[in-house]
Protein backbone atom coordinates (compact mmCIF):
# COMPACT_ATOMS: atom_id res chain seq x y z
CA UNK A 1 0.00 0.00 0.00
CA UNK A 2 2.22 2.49 -1.31
CA UNK A 3 0.27 5.77 -0.51
CA UNK A 4 0.41 4.70 3.08
CA UNK A 5 3.77 3.73 3.35
CA UNK A 6 4.67 7.40 2.65
CA UNK A 7 2.93 8.69 5.08
CA UNK A 8 4.81 10.94 7.39
CA UNK A 9 2.70 11.36 10.84
CA UNK A 10 2.08 14.68 12.48
CA UNK A 11 2.06 16.96 9.44
CA UNK A 12 -0.77 19.62 8.71
CA UNK A 13 -3.44 17.88 11.54
CA UNK A 14 -6.88 18.86 10.83
CA UNK A 15 -9.07 20.29 13.54
CA UNK A 16 -11.34 17.11 12.70
CA UNK A 17 -8.29 14.91 14.28
CA UNK A 18 -9.83 15.66 18.06
CA UNK A 19 -9.59 19.22 20.54
CA UNK A 20 -6.38 19.38 22.80
CA UNK A 21 -5.55 16.31 24.28
CA UNK A 22 -7.01 15.93 27.48
CA UNK A 23 -5.76 13.10 29.78
CA UNK A 24 -8.47 12.57 32.34
CA UNK A 25 -10.73 11.43 30.04
CA UNK A 26 -8.34 9.27 28.30
CA UNK A 27 -7.61 7.32 31.58
CA UNK A 28 -11.70 7.32 32.60
CA UNK A 29 -12.47 6.28 28.83
CA UNK A 30 -14.70 4.70 28.08
CA UNK A 31 -17.03 3.72 31.18
CA UNK A 32 -19.90 2.78 29.35
CA UNK A 33 -20.77 1.13 26.06
CA UNK A 34 -19.22 2.11 22.88
CA UNK A 35 -21.50 2.14 19.89
CA UNK A 36 -20.24 1.13 16.47
CA UNK A 37 -22.59 2.54 13.12
CA UNK A 38 -22.46 0.62 10.05
CA UNK A 39 -23.34 2.39 7.52
CA UNK A 40 -24.82 -0.77 5.83
CA UNK A 41 -27.15 -3.48 6.16
CA UNK A 42 -26.01 -7.08 7.71
CA UNK A 43 -23.93 -9.48 5.32
CA UNK A 44 -21.76 -6.80 3.82
CA UNK A 45 -17.86 -6.34 3.86
CA UNK A 46 -17.93 -3.33 6.04
CA UNK A 47 -20.60 -5.17 8.77
CA UNK A 48 -18.49 -7.70 8.51
CA UNK A 49 -15.33 -6.06 10.02
CA UNK A 50 -17.59 -3.91 12.38
CA UNK A 51 -18.59 -6.97 14.21
CA UNK A 52 -15.05 -9.07 14.08
CA UNK A 53 -14.00 -5.64 15.91
CA UNK A 54 -16.84 -5.31 17.92
CA UNK A 55 -16.10 -8.29 20.57
CA UNK A 56 -12.50 -7.89 20.71
CA UNK A 57 -12.91 -4.31 20.90
CA UNK A 58 -14.94 -4.72 24.42
CA UNK A 59 -12.81 -7.13 25.72
CA UNK A 60 -9.96 -4.78 25.43
CA UNK A 61 -11.53 -1.89 26.62
CA UNK A 62 -13.66 -3.75 29.46
CA UNK A 63 -17.24 -1.77 28.18
CA UNK A 64 -19.86 -3.34 26.09
CA UNK A 65 -19.19 -2.75 22.37
CA UNK A 66 -22.40 -2.59 20.46
CA UNK A 67 -22.98 -2.79 16.30
CA UNK A 68 -25.34 -0.64 14.98
CA UNK A 69 -26.68 -0.74 11.21
CA UNK A 70 -28.07 2.29 10.09
CA UNK A 71 -28.27 1.77 6.24
CA UNK A 72 -29.48 4.24 3.31
CA UNK A 73 -28.09 6.48 0.72
CA UNK A 74 -25.42 4.41 -0.03
CA UNK A 75 -24.11 4.77 3.44
CA UNK A 76 -24.74 8.77 4.16
CA UNK A 77 -27.68 7.93 6.73
CA UNK A 78 -25.36 6.07 9.00
CA UNK A 79 -21.92 8.05 8.26
CA UNK A 80 -24.05 11.33 9.06
CA UNK A 81 -25.25 10.17 12.29
CA UNK A 82 -21.52 10.04 13.10
CA UNK A 83 -20.91 13.47 12.68
CA UNK A 84 -23.51 14.92 14.73
CA UNK A 85 -22.75 12.51 17.53
CA UNK A 86 -21.24 13.84 20.76
CA UNK A 87 -17.14 13.75 19.94
CA UNK A 88 -16.74 12.05 23.26
CA UNK A 89 -15.73 8.46 21.99
CA UNK A 90 -18.97 6.39 22.41
CA UNK A 91 -20.26 7.13 18.79
CA UNK A 92 -17.55 5.41 16.56
CA UNK A 93 -18.40 4.44 12.37
CA UNK A 94 -16.22 1.87 10.47
CA UNK A 95 -16.77 2.36 6.85
CA UNK A 96 -14.61 1.83 3.66
CA UNK A 97 -12.95 3.89 1.04
CA UNK A 98 -16.72 4.51 -0.35
CA UNK A 99 -16.68 7.22 2.98
CA UNK A 100 -14.76 9.75 0.94
CA UNK A 101 -16.10 8.67 -3.00
CA UNK A 102 -19.49 9.91 -2.06
CA UNK A 103 -19.01 13.56 -2.44
CA UNK A 104 -17.33 12.85 -5.29
CA UNK A 105 -20.25 11.09 -6.81
CA UNK A 106 -22.53 12.96 -5.15
CA UNK A 107 -23.80 16.57 -4.54
CA UNK A 108 -26.39 14.81 -1.85
CA UNK A 109 -23.60 14.51 0.85
CA UNK A 110 -24.84 16.02 4.03
CA UNK A 111 -21.07 16.39 5.21
CA UNK A 112 -17.44 16.75 4.13
CA UNK A 113 -15.11 13.21 5.09
CA UNK A 114 -12.36 15.19 5.32
CA UNK A 115 -13.38 17.36 8.19
CA UNK A 116 -16.63 16.30 10.32
CA UNK A 117 -14.67 13.75 11.53
CA UNK A 118 -12.02 12.43 13.23
CA UNK A 119 -10.01 9.65 11.39
CA UNK A 120 -8.62 7.04 13.77
CA UNK A 121 -7.14 3.98 11.80
CA UNK A 122 -7.34 1.85 9.01
CA UNK A 123 -7.54 -1.45 9.46
CA UNK A 124 -7.10 -3.37 6.67
CA UNK A 125 -6.60 -3.52 2.70
CA UNK A 126 -9.10 -5.42 -0.02
CA UNK A 127 -7.11 -5.31 -3.30
CA UNK A 128 -9.60 -6.45 -6.48
CA UNK A 129 -8.99 -9.34 -9.04
CA UNK A 130 -8.90 -8.74 -12.34
CA UNK A 131 -10.92 -11.92 -13.89
CA UNK A 132 -12.57 -13.06 -17.05
CA UNK A 133 -14.40 -15.78 -18.14
CA UNK A 134 -12.22 -19.37 -17.57
CA UNK A 135 -12.10 -20.40 -21.41
CA UNK A 136 -11.01 -16.55 -22.74
CA UNK A 137 -8.10 -16.27 -24.63
CA UNK A 138 -6.27 -13.54 -22.49
CA UNK A 139 -4.25 -15.53 -19.86
CA UNK A 140 -2.52 -11.90 -18.50
CA UNK A 141 -2.71 -8.82 -18.72
CA UNK A 142 -0.84 -8.22 -21.61
CA UNK A 143 -3.33 -10.14 -23.83
CA UNK A 144 -6.59 -8.67 -22.79
CA UNK A 145 -4.32 -5.46 -23.32
CA UNK A 146 -3.51 -6.75 -26.42
CA UNK A 147 -7.32 -8.05 -27.49
CA UNK A 148 -8.68 -3.94 -26.65
CA UNK A 149 -6.11 -2.55 -28.42
CA UNK A 150 -6.98 -5.06 -31.64
CA UNK A 151 -10.72 -3.85 -31.23
CA UNK A 152 -11.19 -0.91 -30.10
CA UNK A 153 -14.39 -0.08 -28.64
CA UNK A 154 -15.01 -4.34 -28.47
CA UNK A 155 -14.18 -5.64 -25.69
CA UNK A 156 -15.73 -5.03 -22.58
CA UNK A 157 -14.87 -4.49 -18.42
CA UNK A 158 -18.27 -4.53 -16.72
CA UNK A 159 -19.09 -3.43 -13.37
CA UNK A 160 -21.70 -3.48 -10.67
CA UNK A 161 -22.45 -0.15 -9.85
CA UNK A 162 -21.48 3.56 -11.18
CA UNK A 163 -19.43 4.94 -8.34
CA UNK A 164 -18.30 1.65 -7.27
CA UNK A 165 -14.63 1.00 -6.39
CA UNK A 166 -14.49 -1.73 -9.55
CA UNK A 167 -15.75 1.39 -11.33
CA UNK A 168 -12.79 3.30 -10.45
CA UNK A 169 -10.07 0.25 -10.86
CA UNK A 170 -11.64 -0.10 -14.98
CA UNK A 171 -11.03 3.47 -15.06
CA UNK A 172 -7.79 3.73 -13.53
CA UNK A 173 -7.07 0.68 -15.98
CA UNK A 174 -8.26 1.86 -19.12
CA UNK A 175 -5.96 4.88 -19.09
CA UNK A 176 -3.26 3.41 -17.53
CA UNK A 177 -3.43 0.93 -20.37
CA UNK A 178 -4.33 3.65 -23.46
CA UNK A 179 -7.33 1.79 -24.13
CA UNK A 180 -10.86 2.20 -25.32
CA UNK A 181 -13.08 -0.79 -24.32
CA UNK A 182 -16.81 -0.89 -23.35
CA UNK A 183 -17.68 -0.30 -19.68
CA UNK A 184 -21.20 -1.41 -19.18
CA UNK A 185 -22.65 -0.88 -15.20
CA UNK A 186 -25.02 -3.37 -13.67
CA UNK A 187 -26.77 -2.96 -10.26
CA UNK A 188 -24.65 -5.66 -8.44
CA UNK A 189 -22.23 -7.87 -8.54
CA UNK A 190 -24.32 -10.95 -9.01
CA UNK A 191 -25.06 -10.29 -12.88
CA UNK A 192 -21.68 -9.24 -13.76
CA UNK A 193 -20.03 -12.79 -12.42
CA UNK A 194 -22.86 -14.47 -14.45
CA UNK A 195 -21.79 -12.61 -17.76
CA UNK A 196 -18.48 -12.84 -17.26
CA UNK A 197 -18.61 -16.60 -16.89
CA UNK A 198 -20.55 -16.62 -19.70
CA UNK A 199 -18.61 -14.54 -21.62
CA UNK A 200 -21.04 -11.87 -22.72
CA UNK A 201 -18.60 -9.36 -21.24
CA UNK A 202 -14.86 -9.91 -21.36
CA UNK A 203 -13.64 -8.88 -18.00
CA UNK A 204 -14.36 -7.32 -14.52
CA UNK A 205 -12.75 -6.35 -11.39
CA UNK A 206 -13.88 -7.96 -8.18
CA UNK A 207 -13.05 -9.01 -4.96
CA UNK A 208 -11.39 -12.00 -3.72
CA UNK A 209 -14.19 -13.79 -1.78
CA UNK A 210 -16.41 -13.19 -4.73
CA UNK A 211 -14.35 -15.05 -7.01
CA UNK A 212 -12.38 -17.71 -5.43
CA UNK A 213 -15.26 -20.39 -4.88
CA UNK A 214 -16.00 -19.51 -8.65
CA UNK A 215 -12.10 -20.22 -9.86
CA UNK A 216 -12.20 -22.98 -7.66
CA UNK A 217 -14.65 -24.14 -9.15
CA UNK A 218 -13.09 -23.69 -13.24
CA UNK A 219 -15.81 -20.95 -13.76
CA UNK A 220 -13.16 -17.62 -13.96
CA UNK A 221 -9.73 -17.25 -14.84
CA UNK A 222 -7.28 -14.27 -12.32
CA UNK A 223 -5.28 -12.39 -14.37
CA UNK A 224 -3.88 -10.16 -11.91
CA UNK A 225 -4.23 -8.43 -8.71
CA UNK A 226 -4.64 -4.60 -8.21
CA UNK A 227 -2.73 -3.94 -4.72
CA UNK A 228 1.00 -2.61 -5.63
CA UNK A 229 2.89 -5.77 -4.35
CA UNK A 230 1.66 -9.16 -4.38
CA UNK A 231 -1.12 -9.91 -1.97
CA UNK A 232 -0.01 -12.27 1.06
CA UNK A 233 -4.22 -13.69 0.57
CA UNK A 234 -3.07 -15.30 -3.17
CA UNK A 235 1.14 -14.40 -3.76
CA UNK A 236 1.26 -16.88 -7.13
CA UNK A 237 -1.28 -13.82 -8.39
CA UNK A 238 0.94 -11.46 -10.68
CA UNK A 239 -0.26 -7.92 -9.64
CA UNK A 240 -1.15 -5.69 -12.66
CA UNK A 241 1.63 -3.51 -12.31
CA UNK A 242 4.62 -6.05 -12.57
CA UNK A 243 2.11 -7.21 -15.62
CA UNK A 244 2.62 -4.10 -17.84
CA UNK A 245 1.30 -1.17 -16.25
CA UNK A 246 3.58 0.05 -13.72
CA UNK A 247 2.19 1.99 -10.38
CA UNK A 248 -0.90 0.52 -11.04
CA UNK A 249 -3.02 0.75 -7.58
CA UNK A 250 -6.33 0.26 -6.92
CA UNK A 251 -6.69 -0.92 -3.34
CA UNK A 252 -10.15 -0.87 -1.37
CA UNK A 253 -9.81 -0.40 2.50
CA UNK A 254 -11.87 -0.07 5.68
CA UNK A 255 -11.32 2.36 8.73
CA UNK A 256 -12.35 3.35 12.37
CA UNK A 257 -13.43 7.52 12.76
CA UNK A 258 -15.27 9.13 15.66
CA UNK A 259 -17.05 12.58 15.79
CA UNK A 260 -14.73 15.75 14.60
CA UNK A 261 -13.27 17.47 17.68
CA UNK A 262 -13.14 14.31 19.52
CA UNK A 263 -10.26 14.51 21.86
CA UNK A 264 -6.95 13.57 20.63
CA UNK A 265 -6.35 11.70 23.98
CA UNK A 266 -9.24 9.23 23.26
CA UNK A 267 -8.47 8.86 19.44
CA UNK A 268 -4.95 7.88 20.48
CA UNK A 269 -6.60 5.16 23.07
CA UNK A 270 -8.74 3.51 20.42
CA UNK A 271 -6.17 3.56 17.87
CA UNK A 272 -3.73 1.58 19.48
CA UNK A 273 -6.41 -0.71 20.80
CA UNK A 274 -7.72 -1.36 17.64
CA UNK A 275 -4.59 -2.11 16.04
CA UNK A 276 -3.48 -4.38 18.86
CA UNK A 277 -6.98 -6.32 18.36
CA UNK A 278 -6.36 -6.12 14.62
CA UNK A 279 -2.78 -7.70 14.63
CA UNK A 280 -4.36 -10.76 16.75
CA UNK A 281 -3.76 -14.18 14.50
CA UNK A 282 -7.36 -14.86 15.68
CA UNK A 283 -8.50 -11.15 13.09
CA UNK A 284 -6.00 -11.85 10.69
CA UNK A 285 -7.81 -15.03 10.24
CA UNK A 286 -11.03 -13.24 10.12
CA UNK A 287 -10.07 -11.01 7.86
CA UNK A 288 -8.64 -13.42 5.66
CA UNK A 289 -11.98 -14.80 5.01
CA UNK A 290 -13.40 -11.26 3.88
CA UNK A 291 -10.17 -10.94 1.64
CA UNK A 292 -9.27 -8.51 4.16
CA UNK A 293 -5.03 -7.74 4.81
CA UNK A 294 -4.80 -6.81 8.21
CA UNK A 295 -3.45 -2.77 8.87
CA UNK A 296 -3.02 0.29 10.95
CA UNK A 297 -1.94 3.68 11.07
CA UNK A 298 -2.14 6.73 13.36
CA UNK A 299 -5.15 8.69 13.42
CA UNK A 300 -2.19 11.30 11.85
CA UNK A 301 -1.38 8.84 8.81
CA UNK A 302 -5.23 7.91 8.29
CA UNK A 303 -6.19 11.81 8.01
CA UNK A 304 -3.23 12.26 5.61
CA UNK A 305 -4.26 8.71 3.72
CA UNK A 306 -7.19 9.87 3.33
CA UNK A 307 -6.25 13.18 1.80
CA UNK A 308 -4.24 11.66 -0.85
CA UNK A 309 -7.10 9.04 -1.88
CA UNK A 310 -9.52 12.47 -2.25
CA UNK A 311 -6.88 13.96 -4.50
CA UNK A 312 -6.45 10.56 -6.56
CA UNK A 313 -9.85 9.69 -7.26
CA UNK A 314 -10.72 13.40 -8.19
CA UNK A 315 -8.37 13.79 -10.45
CA UNK A 316 -9.32 10.34 -11.73
CA UNK A 317 -12.74 11.12 -11.91
CA UNK A 318 -11.83 14.09 -14.22
CA UNK A 319 -9.50 11.98 -16.51
CA UNK A 320 -11.48 9.49 -17.13
CA UNK A 321 -14.58 11.56 -17.62
CA UNK A 322 -16.74 9.53 -15.73
CA UNK A 323 -20.27 10.42 -15.03
CA UNK A 324 -22.37 9.85 -12.38
CA UNK A 325 -26.68 9.18 -11.79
Amino acid sequence: MKNLIRICAGVGLAAALGAPASSALAQNYPNRMVRIVVPQPPGGGVDAVGRILAPRLADALGQSVIVENRSGAAGVIGSASVTRAAPDGYTLLVNAAVLIMGPLVSKDVPYDPLTDLAPITLTDTNPLLLVTMANSPANNVADLINMARARPGQISIANPGSGSHMDFAQAMFRLAAGIQVLTPVYKGNSPVMVDVMSGQVNATFTSIPTALTLVQGGRLKILAVTSPTRTSLMPQIPTVAESGLPDFESVGWHGVWAPAKTPRDILGKLQTTIARVVRSPEVGQLFAAQGLEPTSSTPEQFADYIRGEYTRYAKLIREAGLKFD
